[in-house]
């Protein structure tokens, strides 16, 4: 997951990510190790759904909010 400084630059990113203008990038899964399992490919919806995911637990992070993800207390 990759580690935001402020909200903004997480919230820069979500909308970078999710703007339809922007050409997205092409992605490759790696193991535990670093190790290439699956080469090279254009963006999945999946793929997506894990980089939003992770953006915006990061920005639960930055608020004081992580139980939102972890299933924590409801508030």
């Amino acid at each position: 997951m990759k580690e935001f400084e402020n909200v903004r630059q997480t919230l820069q990113e979500l909308v970078d990510i999710n703007n339809t203008r922007t050409e997205l990038p092409r992605t490759k899964e790696l193991d535990e190790n670093g190790k290439v399992i699956v080469e090279e490919h254009e963006v999945t919806a999946r793929d997506l759904q894990e980089m939003n995911y992770d953006d915006l637990c990061s920005l639960c992070d930055l608020l004081g909010m992580s139980d939102i993800y972890l299933g924590g207390n409801k508030k």
